[in-house]
């Protein structure tokens, strides 16, 4: 897989989806996905900031 294909392939992966199970699907297009190869460190900039005290949690 690569840049070229990765669209394309996701494409055809949502269409054989709808085929298969029509109104009885969902897909999902996430905006971001963070995982253990995602060096950009967006989700942990989310989980420490919500453990910080009197931050996002308190409002």
């Amino acid at each position: 897989m690569t840049g070229e294909t990765y669209g394309p392939l996701k494409v055809t992966c949502e269409a054989i989806v709808q085929e298969v199970y029509g109104g009885n699907c969902a897909i999902l297009r996430p905006q971001i996905v963070a995982g253990p190869y995602d060096h950009t460190a967006r989700y942990p900039y989310w989980v420490d900031r919500a453990g910080r005290e009197g931050d996002a949690g308190s409002r």
